[in-house]
């Protein structure tokens, strides 16, 4: 169980060899942007951001810290100017990300060494970061989502990164399942993915 961001970027990429390696192996990968529990809902494993995933579980990198980016099209940086502090955030419209619980993800930056937040103001909230990033891309206001999404776009120009020096780099991603005594097929899978 993953979201799509971890699927397209880590999972995919990671096990495709594990099907030559593997053959008889039979890989399962649900998409979902919400916090599962992988016990109740019956999953072999998870994949989130951070190693704080639960009591009893057992936690695996499989990427690097993840550095977030706030973006904006050029246009939309024209009519509303370059923000130069966390603070110039509210004179922008702001994509936020919802929780499956309904609760809107305040954007965590860092000025003078400390953690700031800002509450994304604007007409338009996503439960998943790749709908964020094509938001921001449409001019629906700055998103703020990991840089791997983006990075094509701030290549080719369409998307302007802004704030970078307050960017937030959070732990990368972790499987994690729920103790150590795991299947042949799952440490397969796990050995496949760690760093």
């Amino acid at each position: 169980n993953a979201s799509q961001h971890a699927i397209d970027k880590c999972l995919l990429p990671k096990l495709a060899i594990f099907k030559q390696r593997y053959p008889d192996i039979r890989l399962e990968l649900m998409n979902e942007s919400r916090f599962v529990n992988i016990i109740t809902e019956r999953f072999d494993a998870g994949v989130r951001l951070g190693p704080e995933v639960g009591q009893g579980m057992v936690a695996v990198r499989i990427t690097p810290d993840m550095e977030m980016a706030v973006v904006g099209t050029p246009e939309h940086l024209r009519r509303y100017g370059f923000p130069q502090t966390p603070a110039d955030l509210v004179a922008h419209p702001c994509i936020g990300y919802q929780f499956a619980d309904g609760g809107l993800y305040q954007w965590e930056l860092i000025q003078d060494g400390k953690s700031v937040t800002h509450r994304p103001e604007g007409q338009w909230a996503f439960s998943d970061s790749y709908m964020e990033a094509e938001a921001a891309r449409l001019g629906l206001g700055l998103a703020y989502v990991p840089v791997e999404l983006v990075a094509n776009d701030l290549e080719r120009g369409t998307l302007i990164r802004v704030l970078q020096r307050f960017s937030l780099r959070m732990d990368g991603l972790f499987l994690y399942y729920p103790h150590r005594n795991v299947s042949p097929a799952l440490r397969a899978v796990i050995d496949t993915l760690k760093i």
